[in-house]
């Protein structure tokens, strides 16, 4: 039997998941060098993007709060909870990369973007894996 998608031989290549053949990889280690130029990088008065790797196919970023668990919880007191507080840093960590030209692309392509937020005093908050948006739409 004749294969008609001989083509596509990266099944189970977790540098080339995607049908164009795309190394991931490479791309990841790319993205990453570009980025680590402009490290430490004020991302708004709050927070810090302070590191980056490529492991693979995943770019993994790590992001620092200016403040610690406390204020946080202290602030949110009475009028969020804290997991509703994670959620809707799940729900814009997606929606920013997902938005981004370039890191979108990186995604739909089989590519994976992890953020790890921290507290100022280095305690960790919660990591947020993006491995899928949307399809691509036109204005």
């Amino acid at each position: 039997m004749v294969s008609i998608f001989p083509s596509l031989g990266f099944a189970g290549d977790e540098c080339h998941p995607n049908l164009i053949g795309v190394d991931m990889c490479a791309q990841a280690r790319e993205l990453q060098m570009h980025m680590a130029d402009n490290l430490p990088q004020k991302m708004n008065s709050e927070m810090t993007l302070t590191k980056i790797l490529a492991t693979g196919p995943q770019l993994n970023l790590y992001a620092q709060f200016s403040y610690n668990r406390s204020y946080i919880e202290n602030l949110a007191a009475g009028k969020i909870s804290m997991g509703d507080l994670a959620e809707k840093l799940k729900g814009h960590t997606q929606t920013v990369i997902c938005k981004q030209e370039v890191t979108a692309a990186f995604v739909r392509l089989g590519g994976k973007i992890s953020y790890s937020y921290s507290f100022s005093d280095d305690n960790p908050y919660m990591e947020v894996l993006v491995d899928h948006c949307g399809p691509q739409s036109n204005p």
